[in-house]
């Protein structure tokens, strides 16, 4: 007769020896998740502020490229170029001459 002797481990489903007392994955998340009722309460993502502007704010952007566009359409369109080319495009005098064929 053989006598089984317990030394603390169990076996999974799988047949493998599991350590006692060890908390799987579900537990230790658990911890994390609360309570279900409450998770429209605790949610971080429904609590964050918008970044999406305020209605005054989508205005006065829409004034201030409507501004800008009307600007940049003033000058003559060579001067639009080089306006471009400079604030746009990021090109130095001497590039931006390049450009144009000054240089």
């Amino acid at each position: 007769m053989e006598a089984a002797v317990s030394i603390g481990f169990s076996r999974t489903a799988s047949g493998h020896a599991a350590p006692p007392n060890r908390a799987g994955p579900r537990h230790f998340m658990a911890a994390f998740r609360g309570n279900d009722e409450d998770d429209e309460e605790q949610d971080p993502i429904a609590q964050a502020p918008s970044f999406d502007p305020q209605p005054p704010r989508k205005l006065e952007i829409a004034e201030t490229m409507d501004a800008l566009e009307k600007a940049i359409e003033a000058p003559s369109a060579r001067q639009q170029q080089v306006f471009m080319l400079r604030t746009l495009e990021g090109l130095d005098v001497a590039e931006t001459a390049t450009a144009m064929g000054w240089l």
